[in-house]
């Protein structure tokens, strides 16, 4: 599938050790309940950010794309910004 070709090259541009240090600063947290793994988190919230899905179009496509079981509140907690 195209899109998951596509998928391999942009995570080539992230530097290597890259889902530890997104744990470690606080970018990502755990636990990653309705995700398999960081990469699927990223995937699916550059899915909202870069397409401009509103939050349940985004949980309605990764669902379907085997990506993440989340609802649409579920993306929006884990999507929180929080200042320091």
């Amino acid at each position: 599938m195209m899109a998951d070709e596509n998928w391999e090259v942009l995570l080539s541009a992230f530097p290597s050790g890259w889902q530890p240090l997104a744990r470690d600063t606080g970018a990502i947290k755990h636990p990653l309940k309705e995700f398999r793994c960081e990469s699927d988190l990223l995937r699916v919230l550059l899915l909202h950010v870069g397409k401009g899905y509103f939050l349940r179009e985004t949980a309605v496509i990764a669902k379907a794309a085997g990506l993440a079981e989340v609802s649409d509140v579920a993306l929006l907690k884990r999507f929180k910004i929080r200042s320091h």
